[in-house]
């Protein structure tokens, strides 16, 4: 349905709601009157999920998008192809992580070791200078 139907059918059932509430008030006793408040109860919630589907398909115009029933039956959607393995083509060696780690080593142990790897020949020191205050927990 449009948005148009949608708020046509809520006001409608809100005024169908309206009219059998009218009608229960007439009655002299409970009993005649829970009869007619049962469906008018029933329309009162009709009425505003009427509203919200209206709503509802008035963004979805306004974005663009296709209501449930016509996504599906639409005949220009092709069903999912499944997925296939690409064929390995011979220009493309195939990858050798053994090999790869091998020339990693030998580059490691051909290179120098680094500075900052060294250990300090030197003594430690014995009085460290004080730690400067600062703003956040106290080292100890």
């Amino acid at each position: 349905m449009t948005t148009i139907a949608w708020l046509v059918a809520g006001f409608a059932l809100l005024g169908l709601s309206g009219l059998l509430e009218s009608l229960g008030d007439t009655g002299a006793s409970p009993g005649a009157r829970l009869p007619l408040y049962l469906p008018a109860l029933a329309a009162l919630v009709g009425a505003p999920y009427c509203f919200f589907r209206s709503i509802r398909s008035a963004i979805a115009g306004i974005i663009g998008v296709k209501p449930d029933k016509a996504r599906d039956a639409a005949p220009d959607a092709a069903p999912p192809r499944p997925a296939r393995r690409i064929a390995d083509s011979p220009e493309t060696p195939a990858f050798d992580a053994d090999a790869v780690f091998a020339r990693y080593m030998e580059k490691r142990a051909a290179a120098p070791p680094d500075e900052a790897d060294r250990t300090p020949a030197g003594p430690a020191q014995t009085n460290p200078r004080p730690r400067r205050p600062s703003f956040g927990r106290r080292g100890v």
